[in-house]
């Protein structure tokens, strides 16, 4: 049976990959040794319980739908585990993505008197 994530599971998933990719970029440590700290069974596939830790981790509040959205973000043959290739590609297409447009700025507001 497929999961369907709602809208706002998908967009949380987002962030969460985001967040993920930021802070990688930032700690300056290649995608494959996160993958590797986080695929605890040697196994060159994350299951989402191997996932599921490091997502929490992020981001404790999610709900199940929110991790699964994530798991889905990742695993693109839909084999229910990511390799590391998916793990990449999923960091690198939102590190590749543009930049959200920033938010208009407010009207100046003119005293009048």
């Amino acid at each position: 049976e497929p999961v369907v994530a709602t809208s706002q599971a998908i967009a949380n998933a987002d962030a969460v990959v985001a967040r993920l990719a930021q802070a990688l970029a930032r700690s300056g440590s290649p995608p494959q040794a996160l993958f590797g700290s986080v695929d605890t069974n040697t196994d060159g596939r994350l299951s989402r319980t191997e996932l599921e830790p490091m997502v929490r981790k992020l981001e404790p509040g999610l709900s199940t739908q929110d991790v699964d959205a994530v798991m889905a973000r990742f695993d693109t043959n839909r084999n229910d585990t990511v390799d590391i290739n998916e793990f990449c590609q999923g960091l690198q297409s939102v590190l590749a993505a543009p930049p959200a447009p920033p938010a208009p700025a407010p009207e100046p507001v003119v005293a009048t008197s």
